[in-house]
């Protein structure tokens, strides 16, 4: 397992879990790349001193898996940079049961977003297709649920093992108590209703069930984003920007 270095985590005073997801052991032992693949909670609240720090990253695809329905990233997000809004226009709603899953527990839950958000998703690799050469941040709201699982999905099209994966995830606890407090306090003013998924801890157990709904359901990462119409060629050229080059 590759091990977990603090360089991972890049700080910031108003935007909480962003992470460098470089460095973990890919296919035929080629890692990722460090300051390719960016993951975060909303970076919309970036103070002015973090976007001067952000703009030191190079991030030139901005994905909001948050949808249509939020107009804006923040700073990070405007050109240079490409945003590209991969959600539903409205409002959030993993399951035709909004009832239903609002109560499921985590682990029951977290696997139903990768059922439902496949087009999203698949929407984002397409853009990271046509953006091959540039970092790329991908945030949802939290930064922990949605962004869980895409990146699940991401490490796992680049061979990424199962353990590194769940470690990965479960780094959210890092930031997880300052992120929420500051989330809470940013939009009090219009509060949103929140699944117990999203409540409620990071728990290995629900990276655990994506991981497995991965496999036995559609075969894989490559069978997942095969059912969302994405050819081979574009994911083979999406999992060659994330790792580092072949040893000749």
């Amino acid at each position: 397992m590759v091990r977990v270095i603090a360089t991972r985590h890049v700080d910031f005073e108003a935007c909480f879990n962003f992470r460098d997801l470089g460095g973990y052991a890919g296919l035929d032992g080629r890692a990722m790349r460090w300051g390719k693949l960016y993951r975060s909670m909303t970076p919309q609240y970036m103070t002015a001193a973090d976007a001067r720090k952000a703009s030191s990253l190079g991030i030139e695809l901005v994905i909001d898996l948050r949808g249509e329905r939020y107009l804006s990233s923040g700073p990070i997000g405007e050109p240079p940079a490409v945003r590209l809004a991969a959600g539903p226009v409205n409002a959030w709603q993993p399951s035709d049961n909004l009832e239903e899953f609002m109560v499921l527990a985590p682990e029951d839950a977290l696997p139903r977003v990768l059922d439902v958000d496949g087009p999203y998703f698949a929407n984002s690799v397409r853009a990271m297709a046509e953006h091959p050469d540039g970092p790329v941040l991908f945030h949802c709201r939290v930064g922990k649920d949605r962004s869980g699982v895409f990146a699940a999905l991401l490490l796992k099209l680049a061979g990424v093992a199962d353990d590194d994966i769940m470690a990965d995830y479960l780094l959210t606890h890092r930031d997880e108590e300052a992120m929420r407090d500051f989330i809470l306090r940013a939009e009090a003013e219009t509060p949103i209703r929140e699944a117990r998924l999203t409540s409620e801890p990071v728990r290995r157990e629900s990276i655990e069930a994506v991981l497995q709904r991965l496999v036995s359901k559609y075969g894989g990462a490559y069978g997942y984003f095969a059912r969302q119409r994405l050819t081979a060629s574009t994911l083979d050229a999406v999992v060659e920007s994330l790792l580092e080059p072949a040893k000749s």
